[in-house]
């Protein structure tokens, strides 16, 4: 149920993203519903579950990182910060599962879920009740 319910706000943000003009927003939408589809076909090809530390899936949320942390650079506005800090924290948290592989596997299985959970909502609130056009500075 709760993969389905991920799955269908992933496909109305994508969808918001292709229907909105914003650069901006596509680009993390369309990011972030890409590392997603990435990072489940990985772990359905490779069997690994969340304690372990696939290197492939390291290396999507690695790519993840840099381009949000590009554009949460560049932008003019708020969000992409929360969207870029919460990537990274899914990245650290496959560098805390390798140097401590006994430690609380499971919290680290949520930690790297909650922030994809909390990206999706953000990208949702954003392509809802934003709008597409930057705030002006006064």
């Amino acid at each position: 149920m709760i993969g389905v319910l991920y799955l269908s706000l992933a496909a109305i943000v994508a969808g918001l993203s292709l229907w909105r003009p914003d650069g901006e927003y596509r680009t993390a939408a369309l990011k972030f519903v890409g590392a997603s589809v990435g990072t489940t076909l990985i772990y359905g090809a490779t069997g690994a579950n969340w304690t372990a530390f696939p290197l492939l899936i390291t290396i999507v949320d690695g790519g993840a990182m840099a381009i949000l942390g590009y554009l949460a650079l560049t932008s003019k506005r708020f969000w992409p910060l929360w969207i870029a800090s919460l990537q990274l924290v899914a990245l650290f948290s496959h560098f805390s599962s390798r140097l401590a592989p006994n430690a609380a596997s499971y919290a680290i299985g949520i930690i790297q879920g909650a922030s994809g959970w909390v990206q999706l909502v953000i990208l949702f609130l954003v392509g809802i009740a934003l709008g597409t056009s930057p705030r002006q500075a006064t």
